[in-house]
């Protein structure tokens, strides 16, 4: 097809010629005869296939190269592009799946009272509960009465020396908890004004074959008295004693 192109230029060359001369055309001064040198060498230029610069329109770029034009786009835009890799936080040697991998939830071991609080000579044991506005409810000195639109639960503990020996108490810096749950709501105890301080802050002396009450008092609204479910443990580290409220 380019062969063609030439042909016919070099026809339209000659004809011009050979046309001019039949028009009968003035001479044509120095730089008009430059124009049409320049205005021939490029149009040669244009359609020369051995020439590595020649001349081209961009109408001429466009139709020759258009496939591979099309090609070097298409090209580019199947290029996938390239995420980031997830960096790993796992110091050298270990893998990020075993860094992340979480160990197995340590279960609470049942142990019975007396194995939690673990002091000779003394027996731990439930005794009862009760829904209450005051307590105690026959004594007027250290009593504790429940605020407006509240009621206390007060769960009551025994604590028998058993030892031939005075035995003193002190709990109020045992790390023990006693969660009350009451339909799926957990509570703790209040602090209480007691002589010897609840079974919760325990600060007391029981004589040798005597036996001494200690209770938990927990303060709540009055629908709880109402609860469908109730429960009650003793904890400490990994210890815990369940107790059944009856």
């Amino acid at each position: 097809m380019r062969h063609n192109r030439i042909g016919i230029v070099l026809a339209v060359l000659l004809s011009a010629v050979a046309l001019s001369g039949c028009l009968n055309v003035k001479d044509l001064d120095e730089k008009q005869s430059d124009l049409i040198a320049e205005y021939s060498a490029g149009v040669l230029l244009r359609y020369s296939d051995t020439y590595e610069r020649r001349l081209i329109t961009r109408e001429q770029a466009a139709e020759d190269d258009g496939g591979t034009q099309e090609g070097i786009a298409d090209s580019k835009t199947a290029t996938p592009s390239l995420s980031p890799s997830p960096v790993s936080t796992a110091p050298p040697g270990q893998t990020a799946a075993a860094e992340e991998t979480p160990g197995p939830e340590e279960t609470a071991q049942e142990v019975s009272l007396d194995e939690l609080y673990g002091i000779d000579g003394l027996k731990f044991s439930y005794e009862s509960y009760e829904f209450c506005s005051r307590y105690p409810k026959n004594s007027s000195d250290s009593t504790i009465v429940a605020e407006d639109g509240e009621t206390m639960l007060v769960v009551t503990f025994r604590i028998r020396n058993v030892s031939g020996a005075d035995k003193k108490v002190n709990l109020m810096k045992s790390g023990i908890t006693y969660p009350l749950e009451i339909d799926g709501a957990e509570y703790q105890p209040s602090l209480s004004m007691l002589d010897n301080g609840g079974l919760n802050y325990l600060d007391t002396k029981i004589p040798a074959g005597r036996t001494e009450t200690a209770v938990l008092i927990y303060n709540l609204s009055k629908e709880k008295k109402n609860a469908s479910s109730i429960s009650l443990a003793v904890e400490k580290g990994k210890n815990r004693a369940g107790v059944t409220l009856k």
